[in-house]
């Protein structure tokens, strides 16, 4: 599978959405096994993986510029064969004036997901 797959943002939280011609549980199971492997996704700690909604929480630390940020990825099967994603970031306390950090873990964590999911061409 190689292409490109195109997302949206939408302010002022970061929030991606795209689809994957990939089986549904393929895509959760492979993605809520890294949890146990290596328990981060594209650099973001695993908070939990709910395995009833399909969805896997993600955080980033406490520094000088930031209270933290949480990363939600959403996963829905439109029909069979396909794997909607929605990947949403937003601050984990008071501040508001972070969109643009919002905007680069949407872009992080959507690029992890196409390059764990791609296919190297065939020659």
């Amino acid at each position: 599978m190689t292409g490109y797959y195109p997302y949206q943002y939408t302010a002022p939280n970061a929030t991606a959405d795209f689809m994957l011609p990939i089986p549904f549980m393929t895509v959760f199971d492979s993605m809520a096994a890294i949890q146990a492997k290596t328990g981060n996704i594209a650099g973001f700690h695993i908070e939990s993986v709910d395995r009833m909604r399909y969805q896997i929480w993600l955080s980033t630390g406490v520094n000088a510029y930031s209270w933290g940020e949480y990363v939600n990825i959403n996963f829905f099967e439109p029909q069979p064969g396909m794997t909607r994603i929605i990947i949403e970031s937003r601050p984990r306390g008071p501040q508001q004036a972070a969109y643009q950090v919002h905007q680069y873990n949407v872009n992080t964590v959507y690029s992890y997901i196409i390059a764990m999911f791609s296919q190297p061409p065939v020659y």
